[in-house]
């Protein structure tokens, strides 16, 4: 993948960050979604769980939120990265032909490239 920042808990971090775990994803969400707030909580225990002694999986938030404000109050909520929120977010649904949220595809760290639609 390019050199992209992220966001964590603790502020930007390159993708060198994301690269250290086993299994990459991205999770596309948003706050207004109620099937997502129900999905989100049991992702999260389930990062922390699996995340428990080694970096194994690392989570890149793809916010679908209306503005930033929404994203930065849902994020809050997250254990995991997050792309920083603009404009192009609904480009990167597109361009992983995003249907319908919640929606985690498990990807090539390298390229970028989906290795399954199915994560969820």
């Amino acid at each position: 993948m390019d050199e992209k920042t992220y966001l964590s808990k603790d502020g930007e971090v390159s993708n060198e960050e994301m690269k250290k775990a086993e299994v990459v994803a991205f999770y596309f969400s948003a706050k207004w979604c109620n099937p997502c707030k129900m999905f989100t909580p049991i992702l999260s225990k389930f990062y922390e769980l699996v995340n428990k002694e080694s970096k194994q999986l690392e989570i890149i938030f793809v916010s679908s939120d209306e503005n930033e404000s929404e994203f930065k109050d849902y994020f809050s909520k997250m254990p995991w990265l997050a792309i920083p929120f603009s404009e192009e977010l609904r480009e990167i649904g597109a361009k992983y032909g995003v249907q319908g949220i919640p929606s985690l595809f498990i990807i090539n760290k390298e390229d970028g490239e989906v290795k399954s639609y199915k994560g969820r």
